[in-house]
């Protein structure tokens, strides 16, 4: 396989001197600034011999020269590692991406030791983005805890980081403190983040650091030779050094448990898992390289991270995130170590939070707040209208109750009005004027206790009683 990632042959290249500082250009500018002063010139009637000329020309001159060195926001350094990592690999693919479909374009840092010089990078602000190994140490990338979670997000998981364990075929060992005790195990560089995570697994073996002597190289000299027992990585499945060295016939991948116990989780790798999430059981599987393995290789694995600034625009980032999420089978038409690549993701699994201008974008098909509740608020409209139905029906009963208990004072009043003609002594003129009285006594009672309404009705029972007491006046006044 070929370790050359291409998206595009016409890949667009952006030299990084502005466009303004280019020999032929200058002139360009030069004319436009004096045609522009002759138009300001020649509107004022101004002659162009005047002694001030020269330095007009030159302010005129100086704001274009601000107006072009400003900041260009879509410029950003990107730091990766050395040719021949998968993270270089990784870097270069998103680089490529990125530049085509978007407007934004990245500088790569290339000449870095590992992943945590790539850290150190971006917590220094010396770069805008970076990937990373997940699994790391993060106390050895010389910032406090505060600076880290302070200055650096995630963007996502690009690809899996497979720890290989090649060794020779006269090597013939089933547990890992036996195949490592007394030799020489390459690791790449000392700094590195595969030197650091192959230690941490011979670790929960059992390993010490003096049960082995570790060999530190570049990268691409991380091979089984004369001065390397084993060599070990972390790396994508595809890496052309470990395809190289499996091409060989007396080299071989270790599998650090049996295959089998993958299924009930009950790996030596799943043990390492329980203590730090970053890691986690990855199957190798059978003639993945050619005719090798000839058995299921189980070996852990660890998440390759797109990192960023957490002062990237929001904006910025979302970009970036919805152009790889997007073109995604375009990157796994080139290479398939991106199938890695999800909008949903273990976020438990990450040490720093998701950029939020990556989450604008992965939460953007989220249901709204009326969307997401909205069974919930149709069932309070719901409850809300029964409880205003129920209301309105007992304030209708109570209007209908005190509306009929006036109607009763109605029939009294009415029933003495009919028989005021049939009186014939003052004695029982008397007695029917208590009577009104009474009457009149006991609908107010029930007017201030509320059992009758002061409304309208109760105003025609007034006008009724009254008419009522004036009839009775009159009868009086008759017989006398």
């Amino acid at each position: 396989m070929s370790s050359n990632f291409c998206l595009s042959p016409k890949s667009r290249v952006v030299p990084k001197t502005l466009a303004f500082g280019r020999p032929k250009k200058r002139k360009k500018y030069f004319s436009v600034c004096k045609n522009f002063y002759n138009f300001i010139a020649k509107s004022a009637n101004m002659k162009l011999q005047n002694p001030f000329y020269p330095y007009s020309l030159l302010f005129v001159l100086l704001l274009f020269l601000c107006a072009s060195c400003k900041n260009d926001k879509t410029h950003h350094k990107i730091a990766i590692t050395q040719k021949g990592t998968s993270i270089y690999k990784a870097g270069n693919a998103v680089k490529q991406q990125v530049e085509l479909y978007s407007p934004y374009r990245f500088e790569l840092v290339d000449t870095t030791t590992g992943s945590y010089e790539n850290l150190s990078l971006l917590a220094s602000g010396a770069c805008d983005f970076t990937i990373i190994q997940n699994s790391l140490d993060y106390n050895r990338c010389g910032y406090s805890t505060e600076v880290l979670d302070k200055n650096i997000r995630t963007i996502m998981p690009l690809y899996m980081q497979i720890v290989f364990i090649i060794h020779p075929d006269s090597l013939k060992y089933d547990k890992l403190y036996d195949l490592v005790k007394g030799r020489r195990v390459g690791m790449g560089p000392e700094t590195s983040g595969t030197a650091w995570l192959v230690k941490k697994i011979f670790h929960e073996f059992g390993l010490n650091d003096d049960d082995y002597t570790s060999v530190h190289t570049p990268f691409n000299e991380n091979t089984v030779n004369e001065n390397i027992d084993i060599s070990c990585s972390v790396t994508s499945f595809n890496n052309p050094r470990i395809v190289k060295m499996l091409e060989q016939d007396n080299l071989r991948l270790f599998s650090l448990d049996k295959p089998s116990t993958i299924e009930i989780e009950g790996s030596a790798v799943h043990g390492i898992s329980m203590k730090n999430l970053t890691i986690e059981p990855c199957i190798i599987p059978r003639y993945t390289y050619s005719n090798k393995p000839e058995t299921p290789v189980l070996t852990a694995g660890t998440m390759g991270l797109l990192l960023c600034r957490s002062e990237v625009p929001e904006d910025v980032v979302y970009e970036i995130t919805k152009t790889i999420i997007e073109h995604k089978p375009l990157l796994l038409n080139e290479d398939p170590i991106f199938n890695g690549i999800r909008e949903a993701f273990n976020t438990n699994i990450l040490r720093f939070p998701v950029h939020p201008g990556a989450n604008m974008y992965y939460e953007r098909a989220l249901p709204g707040f009326l969307e997401k509740y909205a069974e919930v608020i149709a069932l309070i409209f719901t409850v809300a209208a029964l409880f205003a139905g129920a209301i309105t029906s007992i304030s209708n009963w109570q209007r209908r109750r005190k509306k009929n208990r006036i109607d009763v004072y109605y029939k009294e009043i009415l029933n003495i009005d009919n028989q005021i003609s049939r009186i014939k002594t003052k004695e029982e003129v008397g007695e029917t004027e208590q009577k009104l009285l009474e009457i009149r006594n006991e609908a107010f009672e029930k007017l201030i206790h509320e059992k009758l309404m002061a409304n309208e009705s109760f105003n025609i029972f007034l006008k009724v009683l009254e008419n009522t007491q004036q009839h009775l006046l009159k009868k009086a006044s008759g017989l006398q």
